[in-house]
Formats: structure tokens, C-alpha cells, sequence
């Protein structure tokens, strides 16, 4: 996390025992800080960060209705529109591109824009797709309210975490945690045990990630072998039509617990899970309910987390 002043950062907010209640962006705006996070735990940060802000001149407003977040993928991505909008470089990784804020009535104009330069665009569940195959998810499903802890979660990988700052709520267990150097496990991607054949036994040469071709090539060949429709889209569950998500506790060959399953998408075959790391390349995890799904340590690991 950057200091503010510099620009937008990527954060968490903690509650006292250390645990994410929300993970967001905070974007300097002309008139306060316009705070980016996910839609379903707004409700609850309103409270928690009311609950701080004792007798300070500060209003916090819900304005989800005016703005939508807009989003321009890869290292190579084009500047967004030179218009009224908030837009940053995404602090977490390179490769994610550009974010952007823009008035819900300016949408349309800046699409338009874009595709002028040449820009493709994509749905929410294709980018929702990306997000799982890199293990950044960070919806209710994957870190859920009170739960999920900053560090398993990979923020400090992520530049989400500082370990200079002064005093702040969930501190002490985050600090402890990093210096001791004891994360075990981490949030990570998953693949059904038939994808994760199908992608051992592939060529490279014979991967086409299509428009997921802005991930790094180990997750680009992951994407090539994501199910297709007949015209060569990738399906992809819409997020109105998900079923209830699979969950439960992970069991290696030996029948030991060795992680979560947080969630699965049966139409992609890709998941989350928190899991041990040392799991990772030992085979197939199986899921109590009889899915057996296989943890893999996304390709940006091997410049941020050292396993």
C-alpha cells in the first residue's frame, strides 16, 4: 500500500482480531476518498468505518449509483479516455492494466472510445474468469466477511500490506504473522482434476487463450482449454445464473485436511481454495462431497511469494 497522497492505493479493512472484512481501492478524489469495494459488503463497511470515525467532519456515502469501475487488461493496455474519471495503474500486478471510475452516464461515450483504439471488450464473468485463474478473487466467496486473513489472502504479495506504518486496527496479528514468516497457507487457484489433464498433456504451441491472452502464458494455456461453445466462445456462468457454490474441507491421498474449497464454478472447472502450500504438486485434493479438484501456484508467485 502507497501513501494516499501519491495516489490510489490497494488496501484492506481489518477488524480487531486481524481478519478482512473488505479488500479496496482508495481513490483520491477533489472533494474526499472514493473507497472501491466490493458491491455485496458495502452495507457492512458503511458501519465499521462509521463506528471510527467518532466526532470527525467526515459523511460516508454510498455512491455505487453514480459511478461504475472499468477496467482496460494487460501490461500493454491502452490509457483509458481522457475523461472526467478517476483511472490508475492496478498497484497489484502489472498485467492487470488500468482501472478506472467513470459516471454510470459516461459508459457508453468511453466503450465507444475504447474500441476506436482498437480495444476488444469483454463481460464481467469473462473478467471474473481471469481473476480465478490468477487467484485474485476477492468477493464474499473467496474472503469471506470476518474471516479471511490478510496475509493467507496475499495482500502483502499484492502491495496491499505495509510493515512500516504506524498503528492500525488488525495490526498486531498481521505484523506477528509476516516476521515470524509462518504462512502455511495461502489462496490460490484450483482446476477439476479433467482440466488439469488436459493441460498437462497439451503443447504450448497449441494454446489459443483468446481473450484472456493478456494473462501470463502459464495461465493462457489454462484458458485454451476452458469448455467453448460450438462459435468458439468460452462459457462462462453469469453471475445471476450461478448455482449455490461448492465449499468444504480439501483431503489429500491420505485423507488428511489440508485446505478449504472457497469456491467452484462446475460450468469452467476453476475454483479457489485456501489451501497448504505444500499440497501444491502432490496430486489431486478431494473435496468431502466427492469432487476432486488440483492447487496450482499461479505463475506471478514465483516474483512475490518465496515457496
Amino acid at each position: 500500500m502507497t501513501h494516499i497522497d501519491d495516489g490510489p492505493s490497494y488496501t484492506a479493512f481489518l477488524n480487531a482480531q486481524g481478519r478482512i472484512l473488505a479488500t479496496a481501492f482508495l481513490v483520491p478524489a477533489p472533494k474526499g476518498i472514493l473507497i472501491e469495494a466490493e458491491g455485496a459488503v458495502l452495507p457492512a463497511l458503511a458501519k465499521h468505518l462509521k463506528r471510527y470515525k467518532l466526532r470527525s467532519k467526515v459523511s460516508i456515502l454510498d455512491c455505487s449509483a453514480e459511478y461504475s469501475i472499468m477496467v482496460s487488461c494487460g501490461s500493454e493496455a491502452k490509457d483509458p479516455p481522457a475523461l472526467p474519471a478517476a483511472a490508475w495503474r492496478d498497484p497489484r500486478l502489472p498485467f492487470l492494466g488500468w482501472r478506472w471510475i467513470a459516471p454510470r452516464s459516461e459508459v457508453d461515450k468511453q466503450l465507444v472510445q475504447l474500441l476506436a483504439t482498437g480495444s476488444a471488450t469483454g463481460s464481467a464473468a469473462l473478467y471474473r474468469c481471469a481473476l480465478t485463474l490468477i487467484g485474485l478473487r476477492d468477493d464474499l466467496l473467496q474472503l469471506p466477511f470476518g474471516e479471511a486473513l490478510p496475509l493467507e489472502s496475499n495482500l502483502e504479495a499484492l502491495n496491499g500490506v505495509v510493515f512500516d506504518k504506524g498503528c492500525y486496527l488488525g495490526q498486531e496479528l498481521t505484523a506477528r504473522t509476516h516476521f515470524r514468516g509462518a504462512t502455511r497457507k495461502r489462496l490460490l487457484p484450483v482446476l477439476s482434476a479433467s482440466l488439469a489433464r488436459a493441460v498437462e498433456k497439451a503443447l504450448p504451441e497449441h494454446s489459443d487463450a483468446g481473450m484472456l491472452a493478456w494473462l501470463p502464458i502459464t495461465e493462457q494455456q489454462i484458458a485454451a482449454h476452458l469448455p467453448r461453445s460450438v462459435n468458439g466462445e468460452m462459457l462462462l456462468a453469469d453471475e445471476s445464473d450461478e448455482q449455490p457454490p461448492l465449499s468444504g474441507n480439501l483431503l489429500d491421498a491420505n485423507g488428511k485436511t489440508v485446505g478449504k474449497l472457497r469456491s467452484f464454478d462446475q460450468t469452467t472447472g476453476l475454483g479457489t481454495a485456501l489451501c497448504r502450500i505444500d499440497s501444491i504438486g502432490k496430486g489431486a485434493l478431494t473435496l468431502e462431497a466427492g469432487l476432486q479438484v488440483v492447487p496450482i501456484k499461479p505463475s506471478w508467485w514465483a516474483s512475490r511469494i518465496n515457496h
